[in-house]
């Protein structure tokens, strides 16, 4: 449940609660979770702030190239070229 909560904030931009969910890591909360799913939405709808904190988590798993960097060619197709030179 906690999951699909943190890839609605991802995809909605919603960082607050992000960051919320991000505090509760002791609760099992893997943002690298379905092969980077949240990094992808936010990439794919343009999430600046949320692609770059994600971007900071390396240490948990995020890796911008998973998936064949379908995250990354997702922000190139929207156009979110500040996406893509993270």
């Amino acid at each position: 449940m906690v999951l699909i909560l943190v890839i609605v904030a991802c995809q909605g931009g919603h960082l607050e609660i992000f960051e919320l969910l991000l505090g509760l890591e002791d609760r099992g909360i893997d943002p690298a979770a379905n092969e980077n799913r949240a990094f992808f939405l936010a990439c794919e709808g343009g999430r600046l702030r949320i692609a770059k904190l994600l971007l900071e988590l390396k240490d948990r798993g995020i890796d911008p190239t998973a998936g064949s960097s379908k995250a990354l060619i997702r922000g190139c197709g929207g156009e979110f070229l500040e996406v893509v030179k993270l």
